[in-house]
């Protein structure tokens, strides 16, 4: 609670204000076709705060990424078959939230599930902060085309993955 008090010459008024957080909306981005980035960004101007995000590819659809897709909590790619093309990406394809937290967070899971990446020249995943804890990072059935020397799971930050799976990739 936040109490104001305001003075108008000798009167005096006190109020007193009840401050909520924002809760989180998760959100839900089936993307036909083109550039997945710009779609997630598009959904995600639309809630006040993000929760998670899943994002729905088309099967044997194709697709861009031109920017990071930054998830600010859990995310979900279900590829659905579906092949992304990574090579005009200069950025890392997935990224954790640059906003810092002062204590640890915990994030339920990010998931790449059934697709193809092709040409990424940088990490696949990057933890942007420290003090992250992801409880699940799971790699399933998905094949991730690297161009350049690069590490494709980066958590140098200080952020942890307690339970990696790569499996069927």
């Amino acid at each position: 609670n936040v109490i104001i008090t305001a003075m108008a010459g000798e009167e005096t008024a006190t109020c007193d204000i009840t401050v909520k957080p924002i809760p989180a909306e998760d959100i839900v981005v089936n993307v036909p076709e083109g550039d997945i980035a710009a779609a997630v960004e598009a959904e995600k101007a639309k809630v006040a705060k993000v929760g998670k995000i899943t994002i729905n590819l088309t099967e044997g659809a194709a697709y861009t990424v031109n920017s990071s897709i930054v998830a600010p909590a859990a995310l979900v790619i279900n590829g659905n078959g579906a092949t992304v093309d990574a090579s005009a990406l200069d950025a890392n394809m997935i990224t954790t939230d640059a906003a810092e937290p002062a204590e640890w967070v915990t994030i339920d899971s990010i998931a790449v599930k059934d697709v193809t990446v092709k040409g990424l020249g940088k990490a696949l995943y990057y933890s942007a902060i420290k003090n992250q804890n992801i409880q699940n990072f799971i790699v399933d059935n998905s094949v991730v085309e690297i161009v350049k020397d690069v590490t494709v799971f980066d958590f140098t930050k200080g952020s942890v993955a307690m339970n990696f799976t790569v499996k069927n990739s």
